[in-house]
């Protein structure tokens, strides 16, 4: 048994023929100034009910209708054999919707839904509907006839609907036949109405349901549901994972440059290592992320994902993403602290030079605990002590401190002791299994984590992530 359909596509072009009619005016005297008065025309559709009828006649059969007026019905609707085309064809079309502001209404300019659509061949029909002009005397009725009949030459195109793969949407309406006259000779004084009829044809097309799909890209396969262990895999109780709703996408071609909240693309391959408090800088010609995230779908402010994958550790840092409303090249990071390293090694108090710093120069006054992570110079030469000494580094007995950069330090309450020998660290760590050893340190003054690895601090995760190690989580 057919299921229910109705889309009121032979009342969308009645309604669309009414409009064609609705703003036509006629002269109607002049007002105390001597301007002219135009009176715009009502059109409506001539089907009324008994109850609609009596109404705008308040409840009398002596109430006679205002004119002038138009009314427009339907005289005949009939198959239009002369357009058949194949019965059997039918079309398959992929579309992809743009995305629409929940809050605004208006159009976005990246994709949402992407979609197949497969329609059957319409069928065709000719419409026809007649306009009756109403007036009360010759001049209104010529001053109508005038401004409608020079619109037909030979027809007008008319659009039922806007949708964008309505093949039934255009057609045209034709002037067919007139009449210009219901009066007679000689008129009596019965009616003083006058009705002029003009008649119409439309070729229409009505078209059977469409079958939409909504396309979706394979993102995961599940081999088995259990670890080597025989165990129920983790993954599959994730939200982030496999039940999750979510979509998995690397873009190729580009790498992901995240720093201070920010991810930005970058065409152009880096190479060397991302040091200590340095972070790539993008390319010149900055990659817009919509043009790139369209590709694969839409993601949500503020609840899709990007996940960054370090190879050397193998660890990953997630966050959730949105666009920058002042910048397209921009997606603002909210890292979740959840996922970022834990540190192995206390933290340190800042992050200095120690020819420009030194307690009570640029420093705090030492202070049993202080910590410090050395860069660019070393503190004292043992080879030359104690004159190779940069000024105010000196223990409570006045004896030289020695330390190198990358070296941490720390104050004893009375002696500056090397707590992170990075001379004598020799290993590189950048083996899966050494990735537990690796040492985390935070800088309490800029809150920023640090990684020793490749014989360098590093940041711990913000920084260049080639392609294929970071993706986006739709």
């Amino acid at each position: 048994m057919a299921e229910y359909f109705y889309d009121a596509q032979i009342r969308r072009f009645i309604l669309q023929f009414i409009r064609y009619f609705s703003q036509f005016q006629v002269e109607y005297g002049k007002d105390a100034n001597g301007n002219l008065i135009y009176l715009t025309v009502p059109v409506r559709y001539a089907d009324n009910n008994r109850v609609g009828s009596a109404i705008l006649r308040n409840n009398s059969e002596n109430m006679l209708n205002n004119v002038p007026m138009m009314v427009v019905y339907v005289e005949n609707l009939k198959y239009h054999r002369e357009h058949i085309q194949n019965p059997t064809f039918f079309e398959k079309k992929s579309v992809r919707e743009r995305a629409i502001d929940p809050d605004t209404g208006e159009l976005k300019t990246y994709q949402k839904n992407v979609m197949t659509v497969e329609r059957l061949m319409p069928v065709p029909y000719r419409l026809d509907l007649k306009l009756d002009i109403y007036t009360s005397n010759i001049d209104q009725k010529l001053q109508l006839w005038e401004q409608i009949a020079v619109m037909f030459n030979p027809s007008l195109e008319i659009q039922s609907t806007e949708n964008y793969i309505d093949w039934t949407s255009l057609s045209w309406i034709q002037l067919t036949d007139t009449t210009f006259s219901s009066r007679s000779i000689p008129v009596g004084t019965d009616d003083p109405i006058d009705v002029a009829t003009m008649t119409f044809e439309i070729p229409v097309y009505i078209s059977a349901p469409a079958k939409v799909k909504k396309l979706n890209a394979v993102t995961s396969i599940v081999a088995s549901l259990y670890d080597a262990h025989g165990n129920l895999a983790d993954a599959i109780l994730q939200q982030y994972e496999l039940l999750g709703n979510r979509q998995y996408f690397t873009p190729s071609g580009y790498n992901a440059i995240v720093a201070g909240g920010q991810v930005v693309l970058s065409k152009q391959p880096k190479k060397g290592t991302d040091t200590l408090l340095t972070v790539p800088e993008p390319t010149n010609d900055p990659v817009p992320w919509r043009g790139v995230i369209n590709y694969i779908g839409e993601i949500t402010n503020g609840v899709s994902q990007m996940a960054f994958v370090d190879d050397a550790t193998n660890t990953f840092v997630v966050g959730t993403i949105s666009y920058d409303p002042t910048d397209d090249s921009v997606l603002l990071f909210n890292v979740d602290t959840s996922t970022i390293p834990s540190n192995n090694l206390a933290p340190v108090n800042n992050i200095i030079d120690p020819l420009s710093a030194a307690p009570g120069t640029n420093l705090p006054a030492a202070a049993n605990g202080q910590r410090y992570l050395i860069i660019n110079n070393r503190i004292g030469n043992p080879t030359n002590a104690p004159n190779n000494n940069p000024t105010g580094w000196r223990n409570a007995d006045n004896s030289p401190v020695f330390a190198n950069p990358n070296d941490i330090i720390q104050y004893d309450g009375s002696h500056w002791n090397v707590v992170f020998d990075s001379e004598n660290t020799t290993t590189i760590y950048n083996s899966i299994t050494d990735a537990d050893e690796v040492p985390y340190v935070t800088n309490l003054y800029s809150g920023v984590q640090f990684k020793w690895l490749n014989g360098n601090w590093q940041k711990s995760w913000e920084g260049l992530y080639k392609e294929g190690l970071w993706l986006l989580i739709i």
